[in-house]
């Protein structure tokens, strides 16, 4: 694994992104995307992990975009998560919820992740 398996990973995406969709797949513009959970999967792979994501709660959960995130569970080293939220290409979660999850997900690796 290397560095990679040392570089914890959170994944956020809009639910209805239709230019670099979640679900993967051929785009209008022409380009083909891994789906977030083949990407995910294989990091989750490097870091040790379940096969499978959990549902993880977080204190941001919710709001007007509805964020929910799941976790690689029993990683031995480092994290993998993911954290969908209803909008589109470009849009972000909630504010300032959106940069506090961000800072809590990496506040809360310690060196031996």
């Amino acid at each position: 694994a290397g560095r990679a398996g040392k570089t914890s990973v959170l994944e956020l995406h809009d639910r209805f992104d239709a230019t670099i969709p979640w679900q993967g797949g051929d785009t209008v513009d022409g380009w083909m995307y891994e789906s977030m959970d083949r990407t995910l999967g294989v990091w989750a792979a490097l870091h040790g992990c379940g096969e499978t994501p959990e549902p993880v709660a977080t204190k941001f959960d919710g709001g007007s975009k509805k964020l929910r995130c799941n976790a690689y569970p029993d990683c031995s080293r480092g994290r993998v998560m993911r954290c969908k939220y209803d909008g589109g290409h470009g849009d972000w979660p909630d504010q300032p919820q959106a940069d506090h999850l961000i800072w809590e997900f990496f506040r809360n690796i310690t060196q031996a992740d």
